[in-house]
């Protein structure tokens, strides 16, 4: 996924408002502090060109590499990938 900054922390936010806040299960946690919200505000600044760049160094000579920038179409490139499958 590759979605702008503001879809990301309406992903957070909402998340947050669907499940709650706290320890859920083994290792999950779901709570929101500054170091996540920094680290979605920069991510494609600082994060993206490096994680582009291994992508581009490791994946793309061995796979074949989806870059999807919304909720709707992964909704439709998973719908399409398992339609392949049956």
């Amino acid at each position: 996924m590759d979605v702008s900054t503001v879809a990301a922390l309406y992903g957070i936010f909402s998340r947050q408002i669907r499940h709650g806040r706290g320890h859920k299960a083994a290792g999950v946690h779901n709570r929101i502090h500054w170091g996540v919200l920094k680290y979605v505000a920069t991510y494609l600044r600082t994060m993206r060109p490096r994680v582009l760049a291994k992508i581009e160094q490791f994946a793309a000579e061995r796979a074949s590499v989806v870059v999807l920038s919304s909720r709707r179409q992964t909704r439709r490139w998973l719908q399409q990938a398992t339609a392949d499958f049956h």
